[in-house]
């Protein structure tokens, strides 16, 4: 049989047998077994006219349908300026630097900023639209890898107060002391809340606190400011079942930070090369003092930070107006963990 006959008949041959032909030496066996059995199963050969290549049809549309995903998120990453996504506030390997994007002082006033802070799901997005929206019944939170940024107007002054929702991305930790490092125009945060979920394990809140109390940005800068920074610990879901008071999350957190330190210490005896080395580079320091002291930090070096501890439910509101009071003004209880019977007290 010549090529040219041979070429005739092959073009007689219906677009998908040529195709299945085509495609089917470098299929693997498995896939091709598939094929025959759609192929010749007996709902095909009733409802298909003969000679159709029903699995061949399949896979072109399978295909096909991956194609034009791929062709309109590649359309999508370059018309919306690489960043956006169809579901708002997820911004996949959203890059560290962008955190920080919306934290502006150029266009508005304000007399003082708070920082709200705290790991992934520990409620802090609820707290933050509980505290500055106008209608806060029924909110809706999504994750996000962006600070959200809030001016609360202040009635006595025209200057507002700045509040900043930092996502909790583990990711995105290392750009949180930034924002808590004291300044010399004023406009810095001399306070900030760190939101911890009280139903569950304190490691990652340990661990977010030790990043910024062995910060030797922050922790110099107010070591030479004549203010204080204060961090009120705010244990979040008081309501839900297996919650610890702010009292056992004191001694939970306690723990979680001299475990980190005894790690940083073995670290700098043996001199080990590891990432968390990096406690004795010039960016961090160690901590002094054989325990963590919770009620004075500067037995541990650390000067003009303090912290305070509270138990709340962002949900039903119980304890909010005690956290609205510290975040507006700065007022914070008196820590009075050996006094039992006042337990509304920090």
């Amino acid at each position: 049989m010549s090529e040219s006959t041979v070429e005739t008949m092959v073009q007689a041959l219906p677009f998908l047998t040529q195709t299945r032909r085509a495609i089917s030496p470098y299929l693997p066996p498995p896939l091709l077994n598939l094929m025959r059995t759609i192929d010749t199963h007996q709902f095909t050969n009733t409802y298909l006219p003969d000679g159709s290549e029903p699995s061949t049809f399949i896979l072109i549309v399978i295909f096909g349908t991956y194609l034009l995903i791929n062709v309109f998120n590649l359309i999508a990453y370059f018309v919306g300026g690489n960043s956006k996504t169809l579901i708002e506030g997820i911004e996949d390997d959203e890059p560290e630097s962008n955190v920080l994007h919306d934290v502006s002082d150029e266009d508005s006033k304000y007399r003082d900023t708070v920082i709200i802070f705290g790991p992934s799901s520990s409620g802090k997005s609820l707290l933050y639209h509980k505290i500055t929206s106008a209608n806060p019944n029924n909110i809706k939170t999504v994750m996000s890898l962006k600070a959200n940024i809030h001016i609360m107007e202040n009635g006595e002054t025209s200057e507002g107060l700045r509040i900043i929702d930092y996502p909790g991305h583990v990711t995105l930790s290392s750009k949180l002391p930034s924002l808590l490092v004291a300044e010399k125009s004023g406009k810095g945060s001399t306070r900030a809340v760190l939101l911890v979920d009280s139903t569950k394990s304190l490691t990652e809140a340990g661990s977010l606190l030790y990043s910024v109390l062995t910060n030797a940005d922050v922790v110099n800068s107010w070591k030479n400011s004549s203010q204080t920074l204060t961090i009120l610990i705010a244990c979040n879901k008081k309501d839900s079942l297996g919650s610890k008071n702010w009292r056992r999350v004191k001694i939970q957190l306690k723990n979680e930070l001299e475990k980190l330190k005894k790690i940083a210490s073995s670290l700098k005896q043996n001199n080990v090369d590891s990432e968390m080395n990096d406690t004795n580079s010039d960016d961090n320091i160690e901590l002094i003092g054989k325990n963590i002291d919770l009620q004075d930090l500067s037995k541990n070096g650390i000067d003009n930070i303090q912290l305070g501890f509270m138990s709340l439910s962002t949900r039903d509101e119980d304890g909010l107006q005690e956290l609205q009071t510290f975040i507006r003004e700065g007022k914070m209880l008196t820590d009075t963990s050996s006094i039992l019977g006042n337990r509304k007290k920090i």
